[in-house]
């Protein structure tokens, strides 16, 4: 996953993640399962 790999040398900075509810966040849980970090979500009413 390009995003993964993208932020692989950034997982000793990265606490967590949080993006909107696009579909190109569908595999939202490898990658935090990947990272070892928690991914969440923006309401979407917030932006």
């Amino acid at each position: 996953n390009a995003t993964i790999e993208l932020l692989e040398n950034w997982k000793p900075f990265l606490q967590t993640i949080t993006s909107d509810n696009g579909k190109e966040f569908a595999k939202h849980q490898s990658i935090g399962k990947a990272l070892e970090i928690d991914y969440y979500f923006v309401n979407p009413h917030c932006i």
